[in-house]
């Protein structure tokens, strides 16, 4: 059966062997289930429709008003997010390919259980926006918008990021927490004036969180003296160990363009260049997801493989290799068991995480706690209150953000342990044909900025659990969104102006009342994270273990057959096994011909350093 094109895909962007990778792995799922296994067949299913719609997050940040949302609107090519000064972006905002515009809202439901609707497009706004939602009082998770975007059809998924109140606000820390999960950030700054101290400490940030930063100035057409300021940018960037090339664009220009059908316009605005990074983005991103569905095509093989393999050895030296077929047996039945060592390490691996990080949240809120109660016994909180509220929020949300990044790393090393250890299970039980294809971790080549740091991490869990994509959205919306409930504490701090109002009070009642409000706020702000936390870990638990249990069920079952086909050899005569063999001969090499395929498409969708493609 072809393989229809990858959603948000056309001809003129998806190659000729990534669509005939799709076709591979719809093939081999079927000769999956005409021998039987089902099993197999919905890896191979699952991966194909995770390759089929591919998702290269990037992330959209800048300081307040710099123009992110114009320049998603740019690239997207459509009025979309809103851009007005009263209506600055306040729930992150996902923007995908759709064949017609849509767009769902997320929330949490009972006992956080996620809960989508959808709401008409002309409604966007009224989500995403402070004006509309302000203080997200709507209690949004986040929002998906889906577009007939050319950019999106690559596979780009844009995230437009929350900018009320800026680089120094609490949404700093959410935002920097969502670059854990993200494979390129857009650092949108304009040309009003140079860098300044948030934005140099959000790159230096940044840089760390997220391994390809693409800094972009925006704004160009409207200041004159723009081009000093992206040589005094550029020199701040080389300083910072940064890419030092901005990309010096108009979006409004260009949407202006757009709209009255001046391709000048378009031109002049500098946009081109940007989409042509994207979408080399987007085309590597494909690559190494041709990479990871070929290990699965290897691995699935190699399953398929094993009885037959089994039952050829077994003709030949009958007695070791039974011995070793019932070792492998045993050694399945073993993983697949409840008291498996799998089992063992991601318990005591989602143990370990809570505790780590309950301990390290706990240690860096005593820090800020301690910091407050530093100014206030040193100040009149009642004159300061502003700026002392502002700054309690913004240090209390950025360790909580940190702790969310502990939480996604923690999640990926343990998820990276559990794929390592069921390889080497895989490797005695089921061994693949003609070799693994090329690992997902030498996929550090396929980086946008050709470092040695990898644009895809954590996707080396793909090859083991194709619900990685699952885990990626719970851990990051979680990054994102779990500041929210801090709106609700800061009313209760804001009910603390009334110590405005009674500034005639005694100096030591102030500070009294003030460290009362910090405590509560920074006990509430720990509770909510505890519990998102939890939440979070528990859901990673059972997606984690729900996939692996699989997938160790599936090579006990290769492992059982492979006894079996070996012992049904055993019985035949000499007539009989000389047929036998040269049919198993003839049915490996059609194996083989699937796996070296995939290896070949794998290679063949790698891009050409140099070329862009």
């Amino acid at each position: 059966m072809p393989a229809e094109p990858a959603p948000g895909t056309d001809a003129a962007v998806v190659s000729p062997a990534f669509t005939e990778l799709l076709t591979l792995l719809t093939q081999v799922a079927e000769l999956c289930l005409a021998r039987g296994r089902g099993d197999l067949a919905e890896r191979l299913n699952a991966r194909r429709d995770f390759v089929a719609t591919p998702s290269v997050r990037v992330v959209v940040a800048g300081d307040y008003k710099a123009g992110k949302s114009t320049l998603v609107n740019a690239l997207v090519g459509m009025e979309l997010c809103p851009v007005d000064d009263d209506v600055a972006t306040v729930v992150p905002t996902f923007v995908r390919y759709a064949e017609e515009p849509t767009v769902l809202v997320r929330s949490d439901g009972h006992e956080g259980a996620p809960v989508t609707a959808s709401v008409p497009f002309d409604q966007l706004s009224d989500h995403v926006s402070e004006k509309g939602n302000p203080a997200n009082r709507r209690g949004l998770r986040s929002v998906e918008v889906g577009v007939p975007s050319a950019l999106l059809r690559d596979g780009i998924v844009l995230v437009d990021t929350p900018g009320v109140g800026g680089l120094g606000s609490e949404y700093t820390a959410a935002t920097l927490a969502s670059l854990s999960m993200a494979h390129a950030v857009l650092f949108v700054s304009d040309a009003t004036q140079e860098y300044t101290a948030p934005e140099l400490e959000f790159l230096a940030a940044a840089r760390k969180a997220c391994p390809v930063v693409m800094p972009v100035l925006t704004k160009v057409d409207l200041f004159p003296d723009w081009e000093v300021v992206r040589a005094n940018d550029e020199a701040w960037l080389a300083h910072a160990d940064l890419d030092p090339e901005l990309v010096t664009i108009s979006a409004g220009l260009s949407l202006r363009g757009r709209h009255a059908a001046r391709l000048d316009l378009e031109a002049e605005s500098g946009l081109a260049a940007l989409i042509d990074r994207l979408h080399e983005l987007g085309r590597r991103g494909r690559a190494h997801m041709a990479v990871t569905a070929a290990a699965d095509v290897h691995s699935v093989i190699g399953q398929l493989a094993a009885p037959l393999r089994a039952e050829q050895d077994a003709l030949t030296d009958p007695e070791a290799v039974l011995a070793e077929l019932v070792a492998a047996e045993d050694e399945g039945r073993r993983l697949a068991g409840g008291a498996a060592e799998w089992l063992l390490i991601l318990d005591d691996g989602i143990s370990e995480l809570d505790d780590e990080i309950e301990q390290e949240l706990s240690r860096r809120l005593r820090d800020v706690q301690r910091e407050a109660a530093q100014t206030v016994t040193t100040t009149d909180p009642s004159s300061t209150w502003d700026e002392f509220e502002a700054n309690l929020i913004r240090h209390t949300s950025a360790q909580v953000g940190a702790g969310s990044q502990l939480l996604v790393d923690g999640a990926n090393q343990l998820a990276t342990r559990i794929a390592e250890h069921f390889v080497q299970h895989e490797a005695t039980i089921a061994p693949t044909l003609s070799g693994p294809a090329s690992e997902p971790a030498s996929a550090e080549s396929l980086s946008f900025d050709n470092s040695s740091r990898t644009a895809w991490r954590s996707e080396i869990l793909e090859a083991g659990w194709g619900g990685v994509g699952a885990m990626a959205d719970i851990v990051g919306v979680l990054s994102i969104s779990v500041l929210n409930p801090f709106a609700l504490v800061v009313g209760v701090l804001m009910s603390g102006r009334s110590l405005r109002q009674a500034r005639q009070r005694e100096l030591e009642n102030s500070r009294k009342q003030a460290m009362e409000a910090v405590v509560r706020y920074i006990t509430d702000a720990k509770q909510q994270a505890d519990r998102e936390r939890q939440l979070a870990l528990r859901r990673i638990r059972r997606d984690l273990r729900s996939s692996y249990q699989r997938r160790a069920d599936g090579l006990y079952r290769s492992a059982r057959d492979s006894v079996i086909a070996a012992r049904r050899g055993l019985e035949a005569d000499h007539a009989g096994r000389e047929k036998r063999a040269a049919q198993i001969a003839a049915e490996l090499a059609h194996l083989l011909a699937f796996d070296e395929r995939a290896e070949e498409l794998a290679a063949a969708n790698r891009p050409v350093e140099g070329t862009g493609s």
